[in-house]
Protein backbone atom coordinates (compact mmCIF):
# COMPACT_ATOMS: atom_id res chain seq x y z
CA UNK A 1 0.00 0.00 0.00
CA UNK A 2 1.31 3.44 -1.22
CA UNK A 3 2.69 5.16 2.48
CA UNK A 4 0.83 8.69 1.13
CA UNK A 5 -2.71 6.40 0.68
CA UNK A 6 -2.52 4.70 3.81
CA UNK A 7 -1.46 8.45 5.94
CA UNK A 8 -4.74 10.00 3.73
CA UNK A 9 -6.92 7.34 4.98
CA UNK A 10 -6.32 7.85 8.86
CA UNK A 11 -8.48 11.31 8.90
CA UNK A 12 -11.14 9.48 7.65
CA UNK A 13 -11.21 6.46 9.67
CA UNK A 14 -11.54 9.27 12.68
CA UNK A 15 -14.47 10.42 11.08
CA UNK A 16 -15.82 7.22 10.61
CA UNK A 17 -15.33 6.62 14.71
CA UNK A 18 -16.61 9.99 15.68
CA UNK A 19 -19.61 9.39 13.58
CA UNK A 20 -20.68 5.56 15.26
CA UNK A 21 -20.95 8.02 18.32
CA UNK A 22 -24.60 8.30 18.98
CA UNK A 23 -23.61 11.30 20.74
CA UNK A 24 -21.69 13.13 18.57
CA UNK A 25 -22.44 16.65 16.59
CA UNK A 26 -21.38 14.94 13.04
CA UNK A 27 -23.34 11.42 14.11
CA UNK A 28 -26.84 13.94 14.47
CA UNK A 29 -25.56 15.44 11.23
CA UNK A 30 -25.62 12.41 9.76
CA UNK A 31 -28.30 10.88 11.38
CA UNK A 32 -30.91 13.39 10.09
CA UNK A 33 -29.53 13.13 6.58
CA UNK A 34 -29.94 9.77 5.76
CA UNK A 35 -33.51 8.17 5.21
CA UNK A 36 -34.17 4.52 5.52
CA UNK A 37 -33.68 2.88 2.21
CA UNK A 38 -31.62 5.95 0.44
CA UNK A 39 -28.56 4.90 -0.98
CA UNK A 40 -27.08 7.92 -1.49
CA UNK A 41 -28.05 10.19 1.96
CA UNK A 42 -27.14 13.64 1.18
CA UNK A 43 -28.65 16.49 3.36
CA UNK A 44 -31.99 17.46 1.78
CA UNK A 45 -31.45 21.39 -0.13
CA UNK A 46 -34.38 23.63 -1.11
CA UNK A 47 -35.01 23.66 -4.63
CA UNK A 48 -33.67 26.62 -6.28
CA UNK A 49 -34.79 29.90 -6.44
CA UNK A 50 -34.30 32.45 -8.85
CA UNK A 51 -30.47 32.04 -10.51
CA UNK A 52 -26.66 33.19 -9.00
CA UNK A 53 -26.16 36.37 -11.27
CA UNK A 54 -28.83 37.70 -9.40
CA UNK A 55 -27.54 37.34 -5.62
CA UNK A 56 -25.42 39.16 -3.79
CA UNK A 57 -24.36 36.29 -2.29
CA UNK A 58 -23.21 35.19 -5.87
CA UNK A 59 -21.56 38.11 -6.99
CA UNK A 60 -19.24 37.95 -4.11
CA UNK A 61 -18.48 34.24 -3.41
CA UNK A 62 -17.41 34.92 -7.58
CA UNK A 63 -15.66 38.21 -6.57
CA UNK A 64 -13.95 36.11 -3.84
CA UNK A 65 -12.72 32.89 -5.68
CA UNK A 66 -12.07 35.37 -8.36
CA UNK A 67 -9.55 37.33 -7.11
CA UNK A 68 -8.04 34.45 -4.89
CA UNK A 69 -7.05 32.38 -7.70
CA UNK A 70 -5.51 35.31 -9.83
CA UNK A 71 -3.26 35.99 -6.85
CA UNK A 72 -2.47 32.28 -5.77
CA UNK A 73 -1.41 31.49 -9.53
CA UNK A 74 0.10 34.98 -9.60
CA UNK A 75 2.57 34.09 -6.85
CA UNK A 76 3.72 30.86 -7.46
CA UNK A 77 4.60 31.80 -10.43
CA UNK A 78 6.09 35.23 -10.43
CA UNK A 79 6.97 35.72 -7.11
CA UNK A 80 10.22 33.89 -7.49
CA UNK A 81 11.14 35.65 -10.46
CA UNK A 82 10.27 39.45 -8.62
CA UNK A 83 12.81 38.35 -5.83
CA UNK A 84 15.39 36.80 -8.12
CA UNK A 85 15.35 40.37 -10.14
CA UNK A 86 15.45 42.51 -7.10
CA UNK A 87 18.72 40.59 -6.35
CA UNK A 88 17.75 37.63 -4.76
CA UNK A 89 19.38 34.09 -5.63
CA UNK A 90 17.18 31.60 -7.48
CA UNK A 91 17.27 29.38 -4.16
CA UNK A 92 16.17 32.05 -1.99
CA UNK A 93 12.87 32.52 -4.48
CA UNK A 94 12.31 28.61 -4.06
CA UNK A 95 12.17 29.17 -0.40
CA UNK A 96 10.18 32.25 -0.28
CA UNK A 97 7.37 30.01 -2.53
CA UNK A 98 7.60 27.27 -0.10
CA UNK A 99 6.88 29.43 2.87
CA UNK A 100 4.29 30.89 0.80
CA UNK A 101 2.75 27.56 0.09
CA UNK A 102 3.44 26.32 3.38
CA UNK A 103 1.36 29.19 5.27
CA UNK A 104 -1.58 28.07 2.51
CA UNK A 105 -1.99 25.08 4.08
CA UNK A 106 -1.75 26.38 7.45
CA UNK A 107 -4.97 28.88 6.65
CA UNK A 108 -6.64 26.09 4.55
CA UNK A 109 -6.43 24.03 7.84
CA UNK A 110 -7.53 26.65 10.47
CA UNK A 111 -9.75 29.26 8.23
CA UNK A 112 -12.88 26.94 8.49
CA UNK A 113 -12.85 26.11 12.38
CA UNK A 114 -12.11 30.15 13.09
CA UNK A 115 -14.98 30.91 10.27
CA UNK A 116 -17.82 28.91 12.23
CA UNK A 117 -16.63 30.21 15.51
CA UNK A 118 -17.50 33.51 14.01
CA UNK A 119 -20.77 35.35 13.51
CA UNK A 120 -19.47 37.49 10.73
CA UNK A 121 -16.63 35.89 8.94
CA UNK A 122 -16.05 39.51 7.24
CA UNK A 123 -13.45 41.00 9.35
CA UNK A 124 -11.28 37.76 8.46
CA UNK A 125 -11.84 38.46 4.69
CA UNK A 126 -10.60 41.83 5.69
CA UNK A 127 -7.48 40.42 7.41
CA UNK A 128 -6.92 38.56 4.85
CA UNK A 129 -7.40 41.65 1.90
CA UNK A 130 -4.88 43.78 4.44
CA UNK A 131 -2.28 40.76 4.45
CA UNK A 132 -2.38 40.81 0.38
CA UNK A 133 -2.32 44.55 0.28
CA UNK A 134 1.05 44.91 2.53
CA UNK A 135 2.34 41.89 0.56
CA UNK A 136 2.29 43.69 -2.55
CA UNK A 137 3.18 46.87 -1.38
CA UNK A 138 6.18 45.83 -0.18
CA UNK A 139 7.24 43.28 -3.44
CA UNK A 140 6.38 46.78 -5.21
CA UNK A 141 8.59 49.61 -3.43
CA UNK A 142 11.04 47.43 -1.64
CA UNK A 143 11.28 43.64 -2.34
CA UNK A 144 14.38 42.49 -0.87
CA UNK A 145 13.74 45.04 2.21
CA UNK A 146 11.71 42.29 3.91
CA UNK A 147 10.92 39.54 1.48
CA UNK A 148 10.19 36.62 4.94
CA UNK A 149 7.13 38.88 5.54
CA UNK A 150 6.09 39.73 1.85
CA UNK A 151 6.00 35.83 1.47
CA UNK A 152 4.18 35.36 5.25
CA UNK A 153 1.33 38.05 4.02
CA UNK A 154 1.13 36.83 0.75
CA UNK A 155 0.98 32.80 2.79
CA UNK A 156 -1.83 34.10 4.80
CA UNK A 157 -3.80 35.98 2.28
CA UNK A 158 -5.26 33.02 0.33
CA UNK A 159 -6.82 32.27 3.42
CA UNK A 160 -10.24 33.49 1.64
CA UNK A 161 -10.37 30.81 -0.59
CA UNK A 162 -11.11 27.87 2.76
CA UNK A 163 -13.37 30.82 4.38
CA UNK A 164 -15.16 31.65 1.12
CA UNK A 165 -15.99 27.52 0.95
CA UNK A 166 -16.96 26.88 3.97
CA UNK A 167 -18.98 30.39 4.83
CA UNK A 168 -20.87 29.90 1.16
CA UNK A 169 -22.27 26.62 2.90
CA UNK A 170 -23.17 28.60 6.41
CA UNK A 171 -24.17 31.75 4.79
CA UNK A 172 -27.89 32.56 6.16
CA UNK A 173 -28.74 33.04 2.30
CA UNK A 174 -27.42 30.01 1.39
CA UNK A 175 -29.15 27.92 4.38
CA UNK A 176 -32.73 27.27 4.97
CA UNK A 177 -32.59 25.94 8.59
CA UNK A 178 -29.75 28.39 10.41
CA UNK A 179 -29.15 25.90 13.78
CA UNK A 180 -28.99 22.61 11.44
CA UNK A 181 -26.15 24.43 8.83
CA UNK A 182 -24.60 25.49 11.63
CA UNK A 183 -24.37 22.43 13.41
CA UNK A 184 -22.98 20.57 10.48
CA UNK A 185 -20.24 23.26 9.70
CA UNK A 186 -19.20 23.49 13.43
CA UNK A 187 -19.33 18.98 12.92
CA UNK A 188 -16.89 19.50 9.80
CA UNK A 189 -14.95 21.91 11.09
CA UNK A 190 -14.31 20.43 14.65
CA UNK A 191 -13.84 16.61 13.41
Amino acid sequence: MDLVAAVAILPWLGVLRIERHAGSALAQVHDRAVAAGDEAPELAAPPARGQVWRTSLGWGLALMFGTTSLVTYSMFTWLPKLLVEAGASPAYGGYMLALYSALGMVGALTMPSLATRMRNPFPLALLCAACHLSAFAGLLWAPMAAPLLWATLLGLGPSTFPLTLTWSTCAPAARPARPRCRASCRAWATA
